[in-house]
């Protein structure tokens, strides 16, 4: 499904110019009272980030690790034994308080280890068989084998790698899912997925406060696909607004929608076919998405045919063929006219290339044939981010979307194990 979701991404890209807290029983509630009411801001930095409530779900031995990933050659990169905390957590959508979800693990007998953060791909809204939907986010796993509707890839593979190599890794869920599946999800939203993953760090540096496990200061961010960009917001957020706070070292990031914008010039409004067939649902949550979190000044009913109320309306359009279900015309004339001046800012402002410098590194990695995110997205970033005079590498293979994933993985711990052996 991440296929079938991104490709329909590009698709919106071209015509858009593109809380409830889960039942505590058996967890430890760290302040009943810290929760804000939801409908007030948080107006203060420090209430964003609070840990609500932990629970230890699992330990998992390097040999189970390895047992749970039967299709991944991983063994050579296991190293610890690892504790799973589900936790809920603070954060803010649209400026208003949400309670959040996501995984926490813990290295067992690591001295001082690094703090990072992995960011997951592309997850539909609803359960999916063969997983990639609302049942594989980080914080509904314990351990668990793969499920006809709860494949934990990401959580099996990289998640716990990761922890197994010696790090402490926070893994959010996004709004949308678990505890807050109530909520709408920000498909590639960068802010928005930039302040889910911040206040999640702070919840995680909580966390080890807590349970006194003693970390060092470095801070690595990981992701891919949607993931991958919403490691780069996140690296820009902290560089941006609080580099006091964070001792960011590094981002690597795997095949992520950096560039947006070359999307929409790419392949200009050419919907020919028109019938999208099971891709029509993903195509219009995505512009459902990037409507409502933009803020863009444009009614719901001028873009869509039928009622949309929310994500899981835009999910179920009545027909496959976009013309049927779509106001192409509108869209259209907005787009090609260029007078819509809220519309070509929005697109701007989904460009995580453009108007800034990264100070810490990057190492951007794509599989030169990836026919979800358009390899483009990596070369635009990396030669962007070079041209600037920022510390970026580039890592190009052979393979599609899904085949550097172990690549990434061993590649990653190489270079994040050189950097955080720098004093």
């Amino acid at each position: 499904m991440k296929k079938v979701l991104l490709a329909t991404l590009i698709a919106s890209a071209l015509l858009v110019g593109l809380s409830l807290l889960a039942s505590t029983q058996g967890k430890n509630t760290v302040t009943e009272s810290t929760a804000t009411p939801q409908n007030q801001s948080i107006s203060k930095e420090e209430e964003r980030g609070a840990l609500v409530s932990y629970e230890k779900v699992n330990d998992l031995t390097t040999k189970e690790i390895n047992e749970l990933n039967p299709e991944k050659n991983i063994g050579q990169l296991l190293d610890y034994d690892v504790s799973l905390y589900s936790i809920t957590y603070e954060s803010v959508q649209n400026g208003k308080p949400v309670v959040l979800s996501g995984l926490v693990t813990i290295p067992k007998g690591k001295e001082k280890p690094s703090l990072l953060q992995y960011h997951h791909g592309t997850m539909l809204p609803i359960p999916m068989p063969g997983g990639e939907g609302s049942n594989d986010v980080p914080s509904l796993f314990n351990g668990q084998a793969a499920q006809p509707d709860a494949d934990f890839g990401e959580t099996r593979m990289m998640i716990l790698t990761f922890a197994s190599e010696g790090y402490v890794v926070s893994a959010p869920d996004y709004a949308g899912y678990n505890v807050s599946k109530d909520l709408d999800h920000p498909y590639n939203i960068p802010n928005e997925l930039a302040n889910y993953s911040v206040d999640m760090i702070r919840a995680t540096k909580e966390l080890t406060t807590i349970l006194e496990v003693k970390t060092d200061s470095k801070l690595f961010l990981t992701g891919w696909s949607e993931g991958g960009g919403a490691a780069v917001a996140t690296h820009k957020d902290i560089e941006q607004k609080y580099s006091k706070e964070f001792n960011l070292i590094a981002t690597s990031a795997l095949a992520g929608p950096y560039d947006m914008p070359s999307m929409l010039q790419s392949n200009t409004l050419e919907l020919e076919d028109d019938d999208l067939g099971e891709n029509a649902g993903i195509y219009s949550w995505t512009l459902y998405s990037l409507l409502k979190f933009s803020n863009i000044n444009i009614p719901l009913d001028k873009i869509y045919k039928y009622e949309v109320q929310n994500s899981l309306d835009a999910l179920n359009p009545p027909s496959s063929k976009v013309s049927e279900f779509i106001n192409l015309p509108f869209l259209q004339e907005s787009i090609m006219s260029g007078d819509n001046e809220e519309l070509l800012n929005v697109i701007e402002q989904l460009s995580l290339i453009d108007g800034w410098i990264p100070k810490a590194k990057i190492m951007l990695h794509s599989g030169k044939n990836d026919d979800i995110v358009p390899h483009y997205n990596t070369l635009n970033a990396y030669n962007n981010f070079k041209k600037e005079g920022a510390d970026v590498t580039l890592y190009e293979y052979n393979g599609d979307h899904y085949t550097p994933d172990l690549d990434y993985l061993t590649t990653t711990i190489k270079d994040f194990g050189k950097l955080s052996r720098q004093k």
